[in-house]
């Protein structure tokens, strides 16, 4: 009989929680390898377009990486259920995920460095007024400062997407036309029109 301190895998309940558990699991990885990343690469290849603006988050390489912790605790717990659990074999699995957990640490410690100058050394500027405020949101960098138009947060994702919509990312589109279409959503805004 087990002790108290044990959890019964022998149950069908417990059973369901660590399947479920190790499909949201596999489903976290999932997210950050088919959304996340693709995004980074495609935003990192707009940079040699000479796009207006660029969006690269810094967490984005180190959660790629910790997703792997994600897989490798997924993969213990599907163990877990087979009754696979005891041995060497579980046992890498855990100090496996432990490792990849510390070097996706160690990755996103410089990473916000390593992004910043080598932006700035493609001659791309930070745009603070076109970076969301919202935690984790990546920081726009923008091909000229002027480009950057001042107290235009409110109309930010607007006109994220209006230069992203121009061919090239917008790498034809001049000052002038970034400050009228924010004009424009700005102006829309103040009169309570709807611009999101």
């Amino acid at each position: 009989m087990p002790s108290e301190t044990q959890i019964d895998l022998k149950t069908p309940m417990v059973r369901l929680k660590y399947f479920l558990l190790a499909c949201a699991m596999i489903s976290g990885a999932c997210g950050v390898l088919f959304f996340m990343l693709p995004d980074f690469v495609n935003n990192w290849n707009a940079i040699h377009e000479g796009a207006l603006a660029i969006s690269l988050s810094p967490w984005v390489l180190p959660a790629s990486i910790g997703s792997l912790v994600l897989l490798l605790i997924a993969w213990a717990l599907l163990l877990r259920l087979v009754d696979k659990d005891t041995g060497s074999h579980y046992q890498h699995v855990l100090y496996a995920a432990t490792i990849v957990g510390v070097v996706a640490i160690l990755v996103r410690i410089p990473m916000g460095f390593v992004l910043d100058s080598y932006l700035g050394s493609k001659n791309y500027s930070y745009c603070p007024w076109f970076t969301s405020a919202s935690n984790f949101s990546p920081p726009v960098w923008v091909r000229k400062p002027q480009y950057c138009v001042a107290n235009s947060s409110h109309v930010q994702r607007m006109l994220m997407d209006w230069i992203e919509s121009r061919p090239h990312g917008g790498r034809e589109v001049t000052v002038d036309e970034v400050h009228q279409k924010a004009a424009e959503l700005m102006e829309a805004h103040a009169a309570g029109e709807h611009v999101y």
